[in-house]
């Protein structure tokens, strides 16, 4: 996925059906978009980061990159080439790893 604003390339590893994350999360962002709708939690290529990221501001990446971040291996058994084939290691697990 690539963030429509922010420019950057990113992962998804969950998501919810509409913003569930904290008030102050959604009030640090001055653009803030609709609650009701999908947000995402991207893994963002080339760094450490996460981020939660409402559906209206991803789009599908059009070349398919094997992507850098230190939790691939946590989330992810493989790679063929286009896709990453999730498992289901949960972010509960994620805190006692």
């Amino acid at each position: 996925m690539r963030h429509k604003s922010e420019n950057f390339i990113a992962v998804v590893t969950d998501y919810d059906m509409y913003f569930i994350n904290d008030e102050e999360v959604y009030q640090k962002d001055k653009d803030a978009v609709s609650k009701n709708q999908p947000w995402y939690y991207v893994l963002i290529h080339q760094t450490n980061a996460i981020s939660y990221v409402a559906q209206e501001r991803l789009e599908e990446l059009t070349e398919k990159i094997e992507l850098e971040h230190p939790l691939l291996d946590f989330f992810f058994d493989d790679f063929n080439g286009e896709y990453y084939t999730r498992n289901d290691k949960t972010w509960d697990e994620l805190k006692r790893f």
